[in-house]
């Protein structure tokens, strides 16, 4: 229940930043990439749990330090298509990375995989997981920088059909906390929890 709210609060406001998808596109083409290690581990570790299993690079798209600033200096251009929540976060993401893998019909996740346990080693703690039937699942992880503030959340979902990696680093306290300014309380519940 808890997560679904908060699937809808967040939802809301990226529903909003889609009218700048193709300006995303276009910084992106200019901007330089990243590495992808941390995606590239979640898919090595499904392909490694499923015998047989191929997963296909379908997309990238990074936005890197230099792009998001870009896209907040863009953002203060739209004065009236956006909120303040909307604008707090986007001041509160340093980079973002979206990867998109095509699950092969030979991959068998009716049992969810284990996530790799070299995340753990880097950092990163699971807040949320379900799973939603035979091979539907996904994972919420967040990582705290030495000052204690979360400066990075891991979003990987898995079907039948495809892997999504979604990373943002930054400072994600700052994001959650506008992403559900509607209920401040459901940050504290979902991901600082002490269970």
């Amino acid at each position: 229940m808890e997560s679904r709210r908060f699937e809808i609060a967040v939802g809301r406001h990226l529903r909003r930043t889609v009218t700048l998808a193709p300006l995303l596109i276009a910084v992106t083409a200019v901007a330089g990439c990243a590495t992808a290690r941390t995606s590239s581990q979640v898919a090595g570790s499904f392909v490694a749990s499923a015998p047989g299993c191929a997963l296909e690079r379908e997309s990238r798209l990074v936005l890197g330090r230099a792009s998001m600033a870009i896209v907040r200096g863009l953002a203060g251009l739209a004065d009236d298509e956006m909120d303040e929540e909307t604008r707090e976060i986007l001041r509160g993401v340093r980079r973002v990375e979206v990867v998109t893998y095509r699950v092969g019909p030979e991959c068998d996740f009716r049992h969810p995989p284990a996530l790799p346990s070299r995340l753990t080693d880097q950092g990163w703690r699971a807040v949320v997981s379900t799973a939603e039937g035979a091979g539907e699942s996904s994972w919420v992880l967040t990582r705290q920088g030495p000052d204690g503030v979360t400066s990075g959340m891991l979003v990987v979902a898995l079907d039948h059909h495809e892997l999504e990696v979604v990373r943002l680093d930054g400072d994600i306290d700052r994001v959650l906390v506008a992403a559900t300014a509607d209920d401040p309380s459901t940050v504290r519940r979902l991901f600082h929890s002490d269970a």
